[in-house]
């Protein structure tokens, strides 16, 4: 039997070595995943038939949610993705900046918040101009026609209500004036 040098031995070694250390780094996977939950914000119940997104550069793919609301990608290439999530009558949900990693897989919760619904449509037509586009109703506009209207009407209405204007109680006083009993005193009712 022949000897083997030592050399050879120790070279063989280092060559096996290095190639099983070669050979697990190429062996590694080159995909992420992630998985997660779409919830409903107000009462934590999971949110079944969803539509999940995720996006980035490098890939896009989508998924729909399972009845108890949970998703999951298996083969997503490493790069920063964004996830959506839409559903009827839901307030759409974006989270932005999810980061996957080779090996790895991320998880990410999503709590839709309900939208208002609209149950039907109300149109309303005024009937006559009472309501004018632009005014308000503090707002009225009287003219100077209007204004010597109102005049006219409140000084003929004065005498059915007793009340005597400053230029009706200083024709009385005139009146009485001449008649001497108020000489050359000045009165004033204020």
């Amino acid at each position: 039997m022949k000897r083997v040098p030592i050399w050879h031995l120790v070279t063989t070694v280092a060559l096996l070595v290095a190639f099983v250390s070669q050979g697990t780094l190429a062996l590694a996977g080159t995909t992420g995943g992630l998985t997660g939950v779409v919830i409903d914000a107000s009462s934590n119940a999971p949110i079944a038939g969803a539509r999940v997104s995720v996006t980035s550069p490098s890939q896009a793919a989508s998924v729909t949610t399972d009845a108890s609301g949970r998703f999951s990608f298996l083969t997503l290439a490493p790069d920063t993705y964004t996830v959506s999530v839409v559903r009827d009558n839901y307030q759409p949900f974006t989270v932005p900046g999810q980061a996957i990693f080779a090996d790895t897989v991320q998880t990410v919760t999503a709590r839709l918040q309900k939208t208002l619904s609209t149950i039907a449509h109300v149109t309303a037509v005024g009937s006559g101009s009472l309501v004018k586009s632009g005014t308000t109703a503090d707002v009225y506009s009287v003219n100077a026609a209007g204004q010597n209207r109102c005049i006219r009407t409140w000084r003929r209405r004065q005498p059915q209500l007793g009340i005597l204007g400053d230029r009706d109680r200083s024709r009385r006083l005139r009146r009485t004036e001449s008649n001497g009993l108020f000489s050359n005193r000045t009165h004033s009712r204020r």
